[in-house]
């Protein structure tokens, strides 16, 4: 049933609510989050073949831009599921356009708060990380911009920063997992196919797109798990159910 995913969750109820709707989007979740990253990073692994440092820029700045579309096509889409609608990824890109700009300044202004803090002794960039972690998300579904999406972030999580902060690092853990696995398993493939035998350029832009690869498939699951974190601060704080997601779905 979907409304299982927009009420009052535990943290063991958002990581299996995640890794159950993951699991059953799979498909359309993960080309959400690498559609939008596939030019940047063709491009990482030309500029790494070629030693191209201008390549890497625009292949940086086409990383950003793909976050930014990722970010908000997999919230749209597990909104949909958990409203008992399809996925869709061209419902979900259409949107995009919607909240680029604000998501732009709202994801630049996070990060430089974030990395502010990480420079004065690393705590206060944590602390910023957990009070502003759910701004993007305010962006795309409530339609917030610039400070008060932080702002809104910060009062949504007031009371559950400990458990935020703990959601997130159980997922990151699961993430890394995936990453190992996936890891290892390129390097033996690669290493049964002789790919040492090519010239370290090359290795290094087929490691780059593996290493992609694996991102694709495994950091998808951290939004999955940030967006059912969410839901469960509405639903407490706001009564927030599926009817009004699917209002804001609707805007």
């Amino acid at each position: 049933m979907p409304s299982v995913y927009v009420r009052e969750l535990s943290t063991g109820e958002i990581l299996r609510g995640s890794l159950r709707l993951y699991r059953q989007s799979f498909v359309t979740i993960t080309l959400a989050y690498a559609l939008p990253n596939l030019p940047g990073a063709l491009l990482y692994a030309y500029a790494l073949q070629q030693q191209s440092i201008p390549a890497m820029v625009i292949a940086a700045i086409l990383g950003i831009a793909g976050g930014f579309t990722s970010y908000t096509a997999i919230t749209l889409c597990i909104s949909d599921a958990c409203v008992g609608n399809a996925p869709s990824l061209r419902r979900s890109f259409f949107r995009t356009r919607a909240t680029a700009a604000s998501l732009t300044v709202v994801s630049m202004l996070q990060v430089l708060v974030i990395f502010a803090g990480m420079l004065a002794l690393l705590i206060p960039g944590v602390i910023f990380a957990v009070w502003y972690f759910f701004a993007p998300i305010t962006v795309i579904l409530e339609g917030r911009t610039g400070r008060a999406a932080l702002s809104r972030s910060r009062a949504l999580g007031k009371g559950f920063y400990l458990r935020n902060f703990e959601v997130a690092i159980l997922v990151m853990i699961v993430v890394a997992g995936v990453y190992c696995i996936g890891f290892l398993t390129i390097a033996l493939v690669g290493r049964g196919m002789g790919v040492a035998q090519v010239s370290l350029p090359v290795a290094r832009a087929v490691g780059a797109l593996m290493g992609m690869l694996v991102g694709w498939v495994a950091y998808p699951l951290f939004f999955v798990s940030a967006i059912l974190t969410y839901y469960d601060l509405r639903a407490r704080k706001e009564a927030y159910d599926t009817m009004a997601l699917a209002a804001e779905l609707a805007r």
